[in-house]
């Protein structure tokens, strides 16, 4: 083999190798950018734990938390309880930890037996809405006025409340006094609404008179105005001198 054909063997190898490594380089990224793309894809904030777990049942709860898989944004994240009732708890303000991960999130209300549901909606920091629900079960004592089971309950006042202090609308021997403070109220609204018109009333008779008597008095400045003028003296012409014959 001459030395020219040799060298262009090896130049034609040389380039072949480079084209296999493009190739190779080009097939690795590709390859790195599905990865990449397939993990972000699944990296939503799916919840992982809750404080009560779904369908638990608990004896107690004043606060429930939330373990989500990745961070979320707070400012477009919600949460809500729902009481046996269907009717929302009052919730205090969530508070997060330093991940973002992990919220916990106060129940300020007074809190019985019964079926309670927490629904969620959060927002993923990929610019996912993740939503929700967590049903768990309370066994505290049936809060008065929320029995589910056709128990005989008093409504009218808050759990373990005595009957002879609650004075917010009874009277002494527990009469309501509901309706008199109505009556009352009504009576006071009317007898203002009576003397407003009144008022009203008389103001409007002043102001038709005043105006009665401007108008007369301007009629009558008119007609003085407008009376017989005195007759002016007419000029008397001299006659001519008649001349003598």
């Amino acid at each position: 083999m001459s030395a020219s054909t040799l060298a262009t063997t090896l130049t034609a190898l040389r380039r072949g190798a480079r084209h296999i490594v493009a190739l190779a380089s080009v097939s690795a990224l590709v390859l790195l950018g599905s990865f990449v793309s397939a993990g972000v894809g699944l990296a939503h904030s799916e919840l992982e734990a809750s404080t009560p777990a779904d369908g638990s049942s608990v004896s107690q709860f004043t606060e429930i938390s939330l373990t989500f898989g990745e961070e979320i944004t707070p400012e477009f994240s919600s949460y809500t309880l729902t009481d046996p009732m269907g009717m929302p708890v009052q919730l205090g303000a969530p508070v997060y930890d330093s991940t973002k991960t992990i919220v916990t999130v106060p129940v300020t209300a007074l809190v019985g037996g019964g079926n309670y549901v927490v629904d969620y909606s959060v927002l993923s920091v990929d610019g996912h809405t993740v939503a929700g629900s967590i049903k768990f079960t309370s066994t505290a004592p049936v809060l008065e006025g929320h029995d589910m089971d056709g128990m005989d309950a008093d409504h009218s006042r808050p759990p373990h409340a005595d009957a002879d202090h609650d004075h917010d609308a009874t009277g002494a021997g527990g009469t309501d006094l509901s309706g008199l403070w109505y009556a009352l109220i009504g009576a006071g609204v009317g007898a203002a609404l009576v003397a407003l018109i009144a008022v009203i009333g008389k103001r409007r008779r002043a102001r038709a008179e005043t105006a009665k008597r401007v108008g007369a008095d301007d009629s009558a400045a008119d007609s003085a105005a407008s009376g017989p003028k005195p007759a002016q003296d007419k000029p008397v012409q001299d006659k001519p001198a008649r001349k003598k014959p």
